[in-house]
C-alpha cells in the first residue's frame, strides 16, 4: 500500500488528460439534470436554494473516462483508493460561502485508520466550466483558521483532490456553474456520503473556537488580542450608552439608553432571538 502522497497543505491540482470533447459531454449531462437544495450551514434546518447537485446512478461513458483519470492520480497518493459516487453540483447565481466542514465524520476516518493504518478517505472537484472555485484552508485538519483561508480556481479540465479532514467549502458565484464531485474511499469499506463533519472555526487572535461562523465573526471583532479589540469594544459600549429615545416594539415604554432597553427585553424573556434591538 502507498500512504497518502498529499503536500502538507492536503490538497493537489492535477490534469484529467481528458478530451475537451469529454469535457463538453460532461457539462451537456450537467445541465439536462434534475437536482436538489443541499446544506449552506452544517446540520442547518435549512438547505440552500443557490447550491444543489444530482447523485449519479448510471456511469455515462464520459463519465467513467473521468473515473479512470481521477484513478491514474489516486494511485499515487494511496493504492486502495477507488472513485467513487459521483455528483454534478450546480451553484446559481447569488450565493454565499458554505460553513467550512470536512466531507468525513469522524468515525469514518477512525474506521479507515483501523482497517488501513496511514489511509485516509479524500474528495476530489472536477472543473468542467470556467470559473469554477473552491474555498480551502490549506493545513487546517482540526480547525478551520480565517487566516489560512483561500480561493482556489480550477482551470476547466483539471480536478482538486483534498484530504478528507481538510477544512473546505463551496463558494458563491455571480454565474450559474456546472462541476463533477467524487469520493475516494475503499472498497471493502460501507459509508454515507454526504455526512460531514460539523465546522469548527477558531479565532486567530486567542485562539477561541466557535461552530457559528456568525459568532466566531463577532468575536474576532471585539477579541481584545486583536490590534483594535479594545477600540472596537469602547465604541460599542459608548453607542450603547448614547442618550436618545428608544421604544420597545412590544410595549408602550421608550428608554433613554440603548442598553436599558436591550436589559428590559432580556428582563421580558430571557432572549435576544426573537427581537431586533
Amino acid at each position: 500500500m502507498v500512504r497518502p502522497a498529499f503536500p502538507a497543505s492536503g490538497y493537489a491540482v492535477f490534469y484529467l488528460q481528458v478530451s475537451q470533447a469529454t469535457i463538453d459531454e460532461l457539462y451537456l449531462e450537467a445541465e439536462s439534470r434534475t437536482y436538489r437544495p443541499v446544506f449552506r450551514e452544517v446540520g442547518g434546518a435549512e438547505d440552500d436554494i443557490f447550491r444543489s447537485q444530482s447523485r449519479v446512478q448510471r456511469m455515462t461513458l464520459p463519465l467513467r473516462r473521468v473515473s479512470a483519470a481521477i484513478l491514474e492520480d489516486a494511485a499515487t497518493r494511496d493504492s486502495n483508493y477507488r472513485p467513487c459516487v459521483f455528483s454534478y453540483m450546480h451553484s446559481r447565481p447569488g450565493g454565499q460561502y458554505q460553513e467550512p466542514h470536512q466531507d468525513y465524520a469522524d468515525e469514518v476516518r477512525a474506521a479507515v485508520h483501523a482497517r488501513y493504518p496511514g489511509s485516509i478517505p479524500a474528495s476530489v472537484i472536477i472543473a468542467i466550466q470556467p470559473g469554477t472555485r473552491l474555498r480551502l484552508f490549506p493545513r487546517c485538519f482540526d480547525f478551520a483558521r480565517p487566516e489560512m483561508e483561500i480561493e482556489l480556481e480550477i482551470p476547466t479540465g483539471y480536478a482538486v483532490v483534498f484530504r478528507g479532514d481538510l477544512f473546505h467549502s463551496g463558494v458563491g458565484y455571480t454565474t450559474s456553474n456546472y462541476r463533477l464531485h467524487c469520493y475516494l474511499f475503499f472498497r471493502d469499506l460501507g459509508w454515507r456520503p454526504d455526512v460531514v463533519s460539523n465546522s469548527l472555526l477558531v479565532c486567530q487572535y486567542c485562539g477561541r473556537t466557535e461552530r457559528v461562523s456568525a459568532r466566531i465573526r463577532q468575536h474576532r471583532y471585539f477579541c481584545l488580542q486583536k490590534p483594535d479589540g479594545l477600540a472596537h469594544r469602547i465604541a460599542r459600549r459608548e453607542q450603547q450608552n448614547r442618550r436618545g429615545e428608544y421604544p420597545c416594539n412590544y410595549c408602550s415604554q421608550v428608554f433613554e439608553v440603548q442598553s436599558t432597553l436591550r436589559s428590559h427585553i432580556l428582563a421580558q424573556d430571557g432572549s435576544t432571538s426573537s427581537h431586533n434591538v
